[in-house]
């Protein structure tokens, strides 16, 4: 269940910041092309359909971090493989996608596309490193016993 909630609170906040940041890409008044648009109305959109959108990738998470969680590494390949496996299962879900829509070409537009989403999970996964780390020491300890 602890592998499920930090799962959940990690994709959630970068959903969240993810959300922010289209959102102000596409209502910037210079460079934005919806510059008209309410930006609250942008994000909640952005938001509500990253979260639809993205679900297959939280429970390809849940699958890895379980994985890496009972693996016997060194906790810094934990850390490697962590980030990792978050964004295989981006990849994962972003050619899922592409299939869905069709065409054989959209699955590389596509993954050139979703650059943001990628820099928004780095960022994720890093401000959550500590309770990574405390999720290891967790399960290293009910091991253990």
């Amino acid at each position: 269940m602890r592998t499920f909630l930090h799962i959940t609170n990690t994709w959630f906040l970068s959903v969240l910041v993810c959300g922010m940041g289209i959102s102000v890409l596409l209502v910037y008044p210079e460079h934005g092309f919806m510059g008209d648009e309410n930006i609250f109305t942008t994000f909640f959109i952005t938001v509500l359909v990253g979260s639809l959108g993205g679900l297959p990738s939280l429970l390809l998470s849940w699958l890895f971090l379980s994985l890496i969680m009972e693996s016997p590494m060194q906790v810094n390949w934990k850390i490697v493989c962590w980030y990792a496996a978050v964004m295989l299962a981006i990849l994962f879900n972003l050619q899922i996608i592409a299939l869905l829509a069709g065409g054989s070409k959209a699955g590389i537009e596509i993954i050139v596309f979703a650059w943001p989403v990628y820099a928004v999970v780095f960022v994720t996964l890093t401000i959550r490193i500590k309770q990574f780390l405390l999720l290891i020491a967790y399960y290293s300890e009910k091991i253990k016993l």
